[in-house]
């Protein structure tokens, strides 16, 4: 097995034997080995630069008080100086990628129960999902698993709502706040501006769009014209925004970048809500520690 990376920043492939375990671990041990020889060359670059200014003040100091011959030798130890400086290797600093800083809180605490469906029967294009009986408790951690097609982002529509029950029951727990990661993220796919479509005060919904990597001129640009990374990060900012205390997440993973993966598993890791999770993403799986798995 081979992992190929596209390195951020600098445009270029690099292959890592192994799995994925391997990959991480061999980057980091590189990423730390590229910033010890970096740090060790800029020190002693430091170390000659500052010998070099030390010795041109003594040249300066000698031409004024001594013979040609001393102001001489001083201006040879001033080259041997430079020289040295050019024979210091020049080491690639290492790219340092944005950073997303994902914090997502609770609003409330809310009741024990968050949403109950009982007797559910749904329809969406033709598929026909049910009847469905499920509780979601305060605190569940729960992993939608089963094949492509089998009903998975239908069951979550249910859920939240989203899609009308054709039979059956839904009863959402007071104090419940849910928000939806769709998997297509269709809140975005319009001709609004991102500020406008995101809502609220335009300075609150700027800066915190900013903290998660859309800047400026991303906030004024058409919603719909946003990549499949900048939708799903415009919706994780409204989640942080509502302050939501049951995550329903389709896909969370899709189309972002290695750094916010790992960020938003480290974010579901503090999370202190309710979470209902369907993901392709093996490595997200294993680390979301499901309190119940649910197959479909």
């Amino acid at each position: 097995t081979t992992i190929v990376e596209l390195e951020e920043g600098r445009h270029r492939l690099r292959e890592w034997p192994g799995g994925w375990s391997e990959y991480e671990a061999a980057r980091a041990r590189a990423r730390e080995e590229q910033y010890r020889r970096f740090d060790e060359a800029d020190e002693r670059r430091r170390e000659v630069e500052g010998l070099i200014r030390e010795r041109q003040g003594q040249a300066r100091a000698h031409g004024r008080g001594a013979g040609r011959r001393g102001t001489h030798a001083q201006s040879t130890k001033v080259r041997q100086a430079r020289r040295a400086l050019e024979r210091i290797d020049r080491v690639e600093k290492p790219f340092e990628p944005w950073e997303l800083h994902l914090a997502l809180e609770p609003a409330s605490r809310g009741g024990d129960l968050v949403v109950r469906l009982e007797g559910a029967v749904v329809e969406r294009g033709g598929f026909r999902l049910g009847p469905l009986d499920l509780e979601v408790r305060r605190g569940d951690r729960i992993a939608v698993t089963g094949r492509n097609g089998s009903g998975k982002s239908t069951l979550l529509a249910a859920l939240t709502g989203k899609l009308a029950l054709v039979s059956g029951w839904r009863e959402l727990g007071a104090g419940a706040v849910v928000g939806e990661l769709e998997q297509t993220r269709e809140r975005f796919a319009v001709e609004q501006p991102l500020v406008e479509a995101f809502g609220g005060p335009q300075e609150k919904a700027r800066t915190l769009l900013a903290k998660f990597g859309l800047g400026a001129d991303d906030v004024l640009r058409p919603a719909r014209t946003l990549s499949p990374g900048e939708r799903t990060r415009a919706q994780l900012a409204l989640l942080a925004a509502r302050g939501v205390n049951c995550l329903v997440l389709d896909e969370p993973t899709n189309h972002l970048d290695l750094p916010a993966i790992e960020e938003l598993e480290a974010a579901l890791d503090g999370y202190a809500g309710t979470i209902v999770l369907v993901t392709h993403d093996r490595r997200l799986l294993e680390r979301f520690g499901a309190t119940r798995t649910i197959g479909v």
